[in-house]
């Protein structure tokens, strides 16, 4: 780190940085492709929380999940969600089913953003 050429006044900055995020929660964001599948119980099984849009995000790391046996999809490629869509499509092709956004509405934590 001193190789990089800054003074030691801005390394020491630096680590004091560091170390005040130390501690601070790491597990409030939206995996951009992880995804729980469930029929409509699943937010009466899982605690959830509002992800900044106001979608309801399960507090269960991808551990919990598992063991819990919820079935969960990580998305991590065109190709899967290519294969989601085609679901999809099949699924309004074959039976009345239309997709609804009633999930955010029945998650009570999700009808306000959260503050910072």
């Amino acid at each position: 780190m001193r190789a990089s050429g800054l003074g030691e006044e801005r390394l020491d900055l630096m680590f004091r940085l560091v170390e005040r995020l130390d501690g601070l929660p790491r597990h409030i964001a939206v995996h951009p492709c992880g995804v729980l599948l469930s029929d409509a119980t699943l937010l009466d099984r899982t605690p959830v929380e509002a992800s900044y849009a106001g979608f309801p995000m399960s507090q269960f790391d991808k551990d919990d999940v598992e063991d819990l046996g919820l079935l969960k999809l990580d998305v991590l490629g065109i190709r899967m969600q290519s294969s989601m869509a085609h679901a999809l499509t099949e699924i309004r092709r074959s039976t009345a089913w239309r997709s609804t956004s009633t999930t955010r509405s029945r998650c009570p934590s999700t009808t306000r953003r959260p503050t910072r």
